[in-house]
């Protein structure tokens, strides 16, 4: 009897649902609004999240993830993210000055069109104004272009600087090569690991953060490159955005196909269909055809909502798009919603404001093996 007793409570514990969660928390500093004034509504919102495991993208500074971490560990105690780590050009200088000065050249269409500008206002004007000289300079000299490119959010002068620094290689990747993921959990994690997509990553670093979730399997937490084309000329080893993220989304589906174990991967992918019956319109559609191929994606099939809104003014879009995804293979859903919808009250410039969490809403599933 003790022993039909002790299997009938294994299998209730084994059986036991888990609520997962995936985030875009948009703490993209100098390009997403408000970032340093809704961290601590981000926390509280998480806080009252109530899930099992968490998988949050674009919290791409040190500082903002620690913060994260210790407010949460008394509900979240498990932990898993990388160090921070920039990757920089093949050489130095990696521009010469005659491929950045002179008529139609990328530097002198940032000096005349941006000049004095910083920040958010400086990337808006070299990506509205200077984009079709930078994509001559991709043309022949990738490196100088990628590395131009990841020094988003800073001056001219010191954009100009990093790349024909003599003394110092120049930055590939923006927010000094963070990846932006953590995951976070109250059930334990082991087999921490990190898959690399450097190699194919343009702009921001792509990864994968993977991990053995106890009562789930193997969990991933990611975040796909964007289709960035009506925003920044593409400078990466591929020939689009969309080609990028697909190569992405392939070496996403190698790694987790590789073990035979429920299998959840979170995040936002960038990608997403045109659902019919909904508002949603299509985003790299190629690429969540071939996750779907696989897994299957709980929020699209049975509750298509948008992720990326309209509605959502930090978002600044005029289309509605599901791209934030929960995909799950040999595991039983029995619930899922888009989340985090909540706006909070932030103080800008002395007044208060009212705006969304994130330029994106999360998404939850509840799921059991």
């Amino acid at each position: 009897m003790k022993f039909l007793l002790s299997l009938l409570a294994t299998t209730l514990i084994f059986a036991a649902p888990v609520k997962l969660t995936t985030f875009n928390a948009g703490l993209a500093h100098t390009y997403v609004p408000y970032a340093t004034q809704r961290i601590a509504p981000i926390i509280d919102a998480l806080s009252s999240q109530d899930s099992d495991v968490l998988c949050l993208q674009e919290v791409w500074k040190k500082e903002d993830r620690n913060l994260i971490i210790e407010s949460l560990k008394s509900q979240y105690p498990h932990s898993h993210f990388t160090k921070i780590e920039q990757e920089r050009a093949s050489k130095k200088p990696i521009c010469k000055i005659k491929e950045l000065f002179g008529k139609d050249r990328f530097v002198t269409c940032t000096l005349k069109q941006c000049k004095k500008l910083d920040g958010d206002d400086f990337t808006s004007c070299v990506i509205n104004k200077c984009g079709e000289s930078l994509v001559r300079l991709k043309n022949t000299n990738r490196q100088c272009a990628a590395s131009l490119m990841a020094q988003v959010g800073k001056s001219s002068t010191a954009s100009i600087w990093a790349v024909i620094n003599p003394f110092k290689k120049a930055a590939l990747f923006t927010y000094e090569g963070s990846n932006g993921l953590l995951l976070l959990s109250k059930k334990k994690m082991t087999n921490k690991s990190l898959l690399n997509m450097s190699d194919i990553s343009t702009l921001s670093r792509r990864s994968a953060l993977k991990a053995s979730v106890e009562d789930v399997g193997n969990i991933y937490c990611t975040h796909l490159s964007a289709n960035l084309e009506d925003e920044a000329p593409y400078a990466g080893k591929f020939n689009s955005w969309g080609e990028e993220n697909y190569a992405q989304a392939e070496k996403l589906l190698e790694d987790a196909l590789d073990a035979d174990e429920p299998t959840a991967m979170m995040g936002d992918f960038n990608c997403g269909h045109a659902v019919s019956g909904t508002n949603l319109s299509s985003e790299l559609v190629e690429s969540c055809d071939l996750l779907n191929s696989f897994f299957k994606d709980a929020i699209e099939e049975e509750n298509p909502s948008c992720t990326f809104c309209s509605e959502n003014e930090i978002a600044g879009t005029k289309l509605n798009r599901l791209i934030d995804h929960i995909y799950t293979r040999g595991l039983y859903t029995s619930s899922e919603e888009v989340v985090l919808k909540q706006k909070v009250r932030v103080t800008i410039d002395g007044k208060e404001k009212l705006v969304n969490l994130s330029d994106h809403y999360g998404v939850s599933i509840t799921v059991e093996q």
